[in-house]
């Protein structure tokens, strides 16, 4: 996983990758109707939210919309109500999240305190 995400991150680095079909990528796996794919594809956005090129968080930024999983609701696995929960919850941060990096575009979470 530690070599995946790493290379994700390179990834974003580079000037021939286009952001938005990456981001567009990650979209269509939470449209998955299953929570382990779903909070996988969440993942992967915060993390390269956080660690990746500005360009992605700036694309994501600059969208109407990102996440729409309100309705959000797996049945069929064992633990599938609760992570469901967990899921919507996740979702409407990335979503403040990038909202909030439209607004003042800065990630506030980046800055050095003190």
């Amino acid at each position: 996983m530690v070599q995946l995400s790493e290379n994700l991150i390179h990834c974003t680095n580079e000037m021939n990758v286009n952001i938005p079909q990456l981001a567009d990528t990650l979209f269509e796996r939470t449209a998955n109707s299953s929570w382990v794919v779903v909070f996988k594809a969440l993942i992967t956005t915060h993390h390269l939210m956080m660690y990746g090129n500005e360009r992605f968080i700036q694309y994501l930024a600059s969208r109407n919309t990102l996440f729409n999983l309100n309705n959000f609701l797996d049945k069929g696995a064992l633990q599938g109500y609760d992570m469901s929960t967990f899921i919507r919850r996740y979702s409407r941060y990335l979503n403040e999240k990038a909202m909030s990096y439209r607004l003042v575009a800065v990630d506030f979470t980046k800055m050095k305190r003190g």
